[in-house]
């Protein structure tokens, strides 16, 4: 019968973390099913003021192990759990670990709710994380798409591209981009950067541009807005037409 290393409990009787980072280290180098065993037993024997000292180590030994084995609920719901009460670097790490994972389209439905807090995180590499997580998706929740867009402004480039590729592939028509921008509580959408952006990506002919005028002059949204946003449209319409010409 296969247990887990009996070691670790005089490691953890002895507070002694840096044994167990080291053996976690050894073991993620060629990492096996069985090593979930010592995970599990870690888990559960650790208070959290001891598992924080090799925690980090403990979440890279699953990713290496979901290179080849999907991971059962017990182990996605500590990393969850993990994720919403961790600094930036476990975090990082977390999505990192999900990333890794042989089955990231069947993995999204259960760690939807990290996706969504991470694309608003302030750290830039867990939001980029986030978008690679949100691509490989077979569907995402329509909730995700106002905090994607938001990303469009970001500074940082990788951030922006990423976000285009997810919006190109999830945001199939421009009827379906329509729905997402005149959604209640959408307002912030409509920052200049942002709105270039959206033209740019999605807008390839006037007509398209025309029409996406007048949902804009027949929506609700306040005065003020729609002469930002029809006046944005007009100097993009006039690009457009002087680029087909």
């Amino acid at each position: 019968m296969i247990v887990y290393n009996k070691h670790l409990e005089d490691y953890i009787k002895k507070e002694n973390h840096d044994a167990i980072n080291e053996y976690l280290i050894e073991i993620s180098k060629s990492p096996q099913l069985k090593n979930l065993l010592d995970v599990e037993y870690l888990i559960n024997n650790s208070p959290d003021s001891f598992l924080y000292h090799f925690v980090i180590n403990l979440i890279y030994l699953l990713g290496e192990i979901s290179r080849n084995h999907f991971l059962s609920d017990y182990y996605i719901k500590f990393l969850i759990e993990t994720f919403f009460k961790s600094d930036r670097w476990i975090r990082k790490e977390i999505l990192s670990n999900f990333l890794k994972s042989i089955r990231i389209d069947d993995l999204f439905q259960k760690i939807s709710d990290v996706i969504e807090f991470a694309l608003v995180d302030d750290y830039e590499p867990i939001i980029f994380d986030a978008l690679m997580l949100t691509y490989h998706a077979k569907k995402i929740p329509d909730r995700f798409y106002p905090k994607i867009i938001k990303n469009l402004d970001s500074k940082n480039s990788k951030i922006v591209q990423e976000s285009i590729k997810v919006l190109k592939k999830y945001v199939k028509s421009t009827d379906m981009l329509y729905e997402i921008l005149l959604k209640e509580n959408s307002i912030n959408l409509y920052r200049k950067p942002i709105l270039r952006s959206l033209l740019m990506i999605f807008f390839d002919e006037v007509h398209q541009v025309e029409e996406f005028k007048v949902k804009i002059m027949n929506s609700d949204l306040d005065l003020a807005t729609k002469k930002s946003v029809i006046s944005e449209i007009n100097i993009y319409r006039s690009i457009l037409q002087k680029r087909i010409s």
